[in-house]
């Protein structure tokens, strides 16, 4: 209960504050926590911060691992694309946090392991695209590593936007993410 306390108080703070002007003493405080709990829980800010990090690309691998590598490329990609997008846009606070913690160096090794797996899981998707030679020349991993900077992208502009009429046919923003891929 402390720890999930402060986990949101963590977030919250980052996205209101910035993560660099968020101090563990404010933390504990907006946690309703001593300072002391939370150096129970994790030595550092790094660790507390890498270990959302952590937390968020599992979540992204657990929307993904479900999907059928047996559908054809553009209905898996679909697939695949809807189920992070949902994941992204769950939280929209947490998302804005990971935006800004799986770009610094000093959180990314806390979550490397869930990093690489999300990494694994879209380039499994993509060698479908390959094997039915469909994605321009590059490799799987690359290719799904471009599938998802346009999903984060597309979820950080339906956040940030979300009155846009473009979200009312949200069936345009895969396409793109899709075609993005694929051979002329």
């Amino acid at each position: 209960m402390k720890k999930e306390r402060l986990l949101i108080a963590a977030t919250s703070l980052a996205a209101q504050q910035g993560l660099h002007a968020t101090s563990m003493k404010s933390i504990a405080r907006q946690a309703n926590i001593a300072i002391g709990t939370i150096y129970q829980f994790y030595a550092s800010k790094d660790e507390l911060y890498g270990n959302l990090l952590k937390q968020f690309y599992q979540k992204l691998n657990n929307s993904i691992e479900i999907l059928d590598l047996e559908l054809d490329f553009i209905p898996l990609m679909e697939q695949a694309y809807q189920s992070l997008i949902d994941a992204l846009k769950k939280d929209p606070t947490a998302f804005e946090l990971f935006l800004q913690l799986r770009t610094l160096n000093n959180y990314t090794p806390f979550a490397r392991a869930q990093r690489e797996e999300l990494e694994q899981q879209l380039a499994k998707i993509a060698e479908v695209g390959k094997s039915a030679v469909l994605i321009k020349n590059f490799s799987n991993k690359t290719a799904g590593k471009l599938f998802f900077e346009q999903i984060c992208t597309h979820a950080k502009l339906a956040i940030d936007q979300p009155h846009e009429q473009a979200w009312n046919t949200p069936e345009l923003f895969t396409q793109a993410a899709i075609s993005s891929l694929l051979k002329d």
